[in-house]
This record gives C-alpha cells, sequence and structure tokens, in this order.
C-alpha cells in the first residue's frame, strides 16, 4: 500500500504543511496517517523552490518527538519549561506568561509556528538564561537585565551558546557546558569561555563566531 506526501509551499524558509495519506493499490480507501508541519529553508535551483523530506519511523501522533518549528528553532520542551519557569519565578507579571507548559505538543508546535509566538518564546528563553547567567549558587536573578553596562562579550557569549547547547539544570538535555556553576561563572575571560568552558560538537566555532556581532551590537548601544 503506497504512501503518498503532499504539501503547500508558499516561499522559500517558510512553513510547509505536510499531509501524509496512504491509499490501496487501486487507489481506492484513502485515508490519513498524519498531519506535519516543517519549518525549514527551502533551496531553489534554477529559479524553483525546491523541498527534500525524509520520512522515517511511524507516524503516529501528527508531530515528531520534542520538534522545533519556528524562526528560532526552539523545541517543545524547552518551550514547556521556560512557560514554567515564567509561572513559578514571575508569576505577578501576567505580561511574562507563556502558558505553554500544561499545553501538548501539537498546541505548543501551533504556537511556535507562528513567528510572533515565536520571537516571544525566543525572548522568553534569553531572558531565563541571562537570569540564570546573573544569579550564583544555581539560582537565578529574576531581573528585567536591562542596563547593558552590567554585561560584557562574555556574558553575551555564554547566553548564547546556552540558547544553542543548552545548560545543565536549566535546559532541556543542556549540553553546553559542564555544569551550572560554570555557566554562572562571570570571572572567566572571554578567550578561557571560548577554550575551555564551552562544550558540545562545533562550540568553539559557534561561539567564537557570534563574538564579533556582540562587539558590533554593544558598540551601537
Amino acid at each position: 500500500m503506497p504512501s503518498r506526501v503532499s504539501g503547500r509551499m508558499p516561499r522559500a524558509c517558510c512553513i510547509c504543511a505536510l499531509v501524509i495519506t496512504q491509499s490501496g493499490r487501486d487507489g481506492s480507501s484513502r485515508r490519513t496517517l498524519g498531519k506535519v508541519i516543517l519549518v525549514a529553508p527551502c533551496p531553489t535551483i534554477n529559479g524553483c523552490m525546491c523541498m527534500q523530506i525524509h520520512l522515517t519511523g511511524q507516524i503516529t501522533a501528527g508531530v515528531a518527538p520534542n520538534p522545533g518549528p519556528g524562526i528560532g528553532n526552539i523545541h517543545v520542551s524547552t518551550a514547556r519549561i521556560v512557560s514554567s519557569y515564567f509561572s513559578d519565578e514571575y508569576s505577578q507579571c501576567l505580561e511574562l506568561q507563556l502558558n505553554l507548559h500544561d499545553a501538548s505538543d501539537t498546541a505548543i508546535v501551533t504556537r511556535l509556528t507562528d513567528d510572533d509566538n515565536s520571537i516571544r518564546v525566543i525572548a522568553a528563553t534569553v531572558r531565563q538564561l541571562a537570569d540564570y547567567r546573573f544569579g550564583s549558587n544555581g539560582q537565578p536573578l529574576t531581573s528585567s537585565h536591562a542596563n547593558l553596562a552590567a554585561w560584557t562579550i562574555t556574558d553575551a557569549v555564554a547566553i548564547w551558546h546556552g540558547y544553542r547547547y543548552g545548560v545543565p539544570d536549566v535546559s532541556f538535555r543542556g549540553q553546553g557546558f559542564r555544569s551550572l556553576d560554570n555557566f554562572q561563572n562571570r570571572t572567566v575571560s572571554l578567550e578561557e569561555l571560548l577554550n575551555t568552558i564551552v562544550i558540545g560538537t562545533g562550540a568553539y566555532e559557534s561561539a567564537s563566531n557570534s563574538v564579533p556581532i556582540f562587539e558590533q551590537y554593544f558598540q551601537q548601544r
């Protein structure tokens, strides 16, 4: 019984809504196996948008385990953890509530594929990481962190690396640092952070490539 994949691609770097169906050999008894929302850059060849899809395993719920859709590549588990963090640490600040920690995976994916919602969760994730970066003894410092005079390039790079690779005891499967203490240690130099503190495949390249971007940003402020 062959399976068919159909999709609509409105533009490059788009949201691709896919419907996977299965039908009998004579084309009858068609049924939907699952619906998947993907966000991926779609390259162009001779002006035509192309998409390559690899389907593995069995589609059972319409959403792959812990997907990271949206422009910020925020995974469902991360969105849920960050939402729970703000519910606990900023319960009196209604404008900071994401209300995702009790939502289903499908509901979170739907929210994350919307640009405005995705950006909001990105900002919340960075705020959570900043709370922990400026905190101590494994505890966060709940503050706006809006005073850039209190920041260093090293802080920015550490938070960027935490966003990409995760922080132990903060992020889902945080693997960007050996410990939360390492992430909170603001006494190390930028060189030491790059060469001995950040870990993970491609960690040095990822972190070091962010340095000129942050330097330019801080110079403009």
